[in-house]
């Protein structure tokens, strides 16, 4: 038994690089009379805010309630909340200002801008007979990587010391090296990091925007005594919200790590398109980075396994209720599966709210539990 995605009633839906915003558009059919709602993708500019196409979304669907009602008080107004929310926001602006976003100092933006400049244009002059459209990713990946970190000026202070200088700029120089490394070696005729043992960034051209998109893969030492067509384990890990992670913290936290003790799988660990608890374009990222690894590497599609912590567990629970199939098993841990309990919310919002926020409820699904293995 398959159960199809709570979110029914279709959204259009605007994303920001972390933030989104759903609206409905209600028709009604000309025949029937009944009330339809459709989905209509607004894009923006910024290839993050891009979302998935989603055949389930795009099709418009009678109205119904999602789940069984609920008994809520009475609408509160602004002016009643606000009292309640300035300590929050106090506390959220005392706490920000230790990691919150800046510039990189001037000398280092430059000389990150040159460097990456150069780094580029070596790219685009690679020879056409050798640039193979997964291996120049695997290079355009770390470009895309500190081009974006400096384009949204996404250089974290530290938070014991704000004045000390920002880890982002090291990591953009380290990210700018390992894309020059790869370069040269790919212009010798070689990629020694497709084989690499341990865990390695890659690179994938993504269906829904263009844009180069990172994930890592760990490969196990087992990958040296391998029968020929033996198939290996996947296990796919989802990552937790990380208020101050970008492309290139991604970078530093995976590459050229060692492989796990004992490890005998293929480990994916998925970036997401950051932290947006898996859905949209964060959804898409996870079949797209799977897919990747794929064509690369002998999957056994028998034993796939999903797992995450905290958003990553949210994203478990999401992925693994509605694509039951595709997983040998599901661990989610720590993470949330509805919108009202886990905000704490005794009130039912806004129609337009109420139904859109649907996306996150994955306890809806939770029958499809019957058809795949959960361990949390």
């Amino acid at each position: 038994m398959w159960l199809p995605c709570p979110f029914q009633a279709s959204a259009r839906i605007i994303v920001t690089r972390q933030t989104c915003h759903f609206f409905l558009s209600q028709e009604t059919d000309s025949e029937s009379g009944a009330k339809t709602q459709n989905f209509t993708q607004f894009l923006t500019a910024d290839s993050r805010s891009k979302i998935c196409h989603d055949p389930i979304f795009q099709r418009p669907t009678t109205v119904v309630e999602r789940r069984p009602a609920r008994h809520f008080r009475r609408p509160v107004t602004i002016m009643q909340t606000l009292p309640r929310m300035i300590p929050i926001l106090l506390t959220a602006l005392c706490l920000n200002q230790f990691s919150f976003a800046q510039s990189a100092p001037d000398d280092d933006a430059e000389t990150l801008q040159k460097e990456l400049v150069q780094l580029r244009r070596a790219i685009a002059a690679v020879d056409p007979a050798v640039r193979d459209k997964r291996l120049i990713a695997d290079v355009e990946v770390f470009a895309k990587g500190v081009e974006w970190c400096l384009r949204h000026n996404e250089f974290y202070a530290g938070r014991k010391n704000s004045d000390a200088q920002s880890a982002w700029i090291g990591y953009c120089k380290n990210a700018v090296e390992t894309g020059n490394e790869r370069l040269a070696e790919l212009k010798a005729g070689s990629h020694p990091w497709t084989v690499s043992l341990g865990s390695t960034i890659r690179g994938y051209v993504s269906r829904v925007d263009g844009s180069i998109q990172p994930y890592a893969v760990s490969l196990p030492t087992a990958m040296n005594d391998a029968k020929p067509g033996q198939r290996f384990p996947l296990h796919v890990k989802l990552h937790g919200r990380g208020g101050t992670r970008n492309e290139v913290r991604f970078f530093n936290e995976h590459q050229n790590k060692p492989p796990q003790e004992g490890q005998d799988w293929i480990q994916l660990d998925v970036f997401g398109r950051t932290d947006n608890a898996y859905r949209w374009s964060g959804e898409t990222d996870v079949f797209e980075a799977i897919a990747d690894v794929n064509r690369r590497y002998r999957i056994d599609s028998h034993r796939v396994t999903l797992w995450g912590f905290s958003m990553g567990g949210a994203g478990a629970w999401h992925l693994g209720l509605h694509h039951p199939s595709k997983w040998s098993s599901v661990g989610p841990g720590a993470g949330f599966v509805d919108f009202y309990q886990y905000q704490k919310q005794t009130e039912q919002r806004p129609p337009h709210q109420h139904l859109a926020l649907g996306i996150y409820d994955s306890v809806d699904c939770a029958m499809n539990m019957f058809n795949v293995p959960f361990c949390t």
